[in-house]
């Protein structure tokens, strides 16, 4: 068995997100899919060993040449479906002279090296994954899938429900409405200051939302930077680390175990729930 034997059909998903809603969901498939975690994980370890290669302290891995570099990119910028099946049969089910590794990470890496076969880069391709463990890859791969659902596709859809939103509340600013106290008949008020109110508290989600950082981590297995130090303790790697995160548009944390604490990410999921039960509360009452 290989990956092309797994066929799929959204009438035998198992959850409505990809079968009867899939033509609704399909485009964040491009975020949140396998196929865009493996796509994510070839970025950070790609954007890792560029890093590597710079870094002037580092001296067991030379600089790239502007082709290289450029080469290395391009890794990621035509990653396909046929890639992310070479990934899937490595992982599961082998490829070439290769037995199933059963470690999709292991699979990425594996993947990596099997791109720069080839190529001038061949000599250094076991810097892959340097000192690293998955969650290093992982954490920063997952931030940037989210961070790139949220620039292109969730905050600009609330960008235009705030607007109409906005425009609603402002053409019914005088329409009459009788306010409610307890359930019971209270005060008139407008339909437009009601809207104002949704409109008030979405506001001040999306601000909060438009301010938050996503933390990442990159310290190796537990979180000590242990292997980087001792097969290179001429680099000063909580330096590195801060630089290469970043770089990348997240706040470093230095301060992990294994897995980086994803507290940032409780905070964005926080939020959307808070937006999540704003919008609820405006369509119940609409609704009523």
């Amino acid at each position: 068995m290989n990956s092309d034997d797994l066929h799929f059909h959204s009438l035998k998903a198992i959850s409505p997100i990809d079968g009867r809603h899939r033509i609704i969901t399909e485009p964040l498939s491009e975020w949140f899919s396998e196929f865009a975690f493996f796509k994510y994980r070839i970025f950070v370890e790609i954007q890792y060993l560029l890093a590597l290669s710079e870094d002037k302290n580092f001296n067991a891995l030379r600089q790239f040449t502007k082709q290289e570099k450029e080469n290395l990119n391009n890794i990621f910028i035509n990653f396909n479906l046929e890639d992310a099946k070479t990934i899937q049969n490595i992982d599961q089910f082998g490829y070439g002279d290769l037995g199933p590794v059963h470690h999709d990470m292991k699979a990425v890496e594996y993947f990596l090296k099997l791109k720069l076969k080839d190529t001038s880069l061949h000599e250094i391709s076991e810097f892959i994954h340097f000192g690293l463990t998955s969650e290093d890859v992982n954490n920063l791969a997952i931030n940037c899938m989210v961070q790139g659902l949220l620039e292109q596709h969730y905050l600009l859809g609330l960008t235009t429900l705030l607007d109409k939103i906005a425009d609603l509340a402002e053409k019914n600013a005088n329409v009459p409405l009788l306010a409610r106290t307890h359930g019971q008949p209270a005060t008139p008020t407008t339909l437009g200051k009601e809207l104002a109110n949704f409109l008030e508290r979405l506001r001040n989600e999306y601000a909060s939302l438009k301010k938050l950082v996503l933390k990442g981590k990159l310290n190796g297995a537990v979180g000590n930077f242990n292997a980087h130090v001792f097969s290179s303790p001429e680099v000063d790697w909580v330096e590195f680390s801060k630089n290469f995160i970043t770089k990348l548009g997240f706040k470093p944390n230095l301060l992990t175990t294994q897995i980086e604490s994803h507290d940032s990410l409780c905070k964005l999921f926080s939020i959307l729930v808070s937006i999540n039960n704003i919008l609820k509360d405006l369509t119940v009452d609409l609704w009523l």
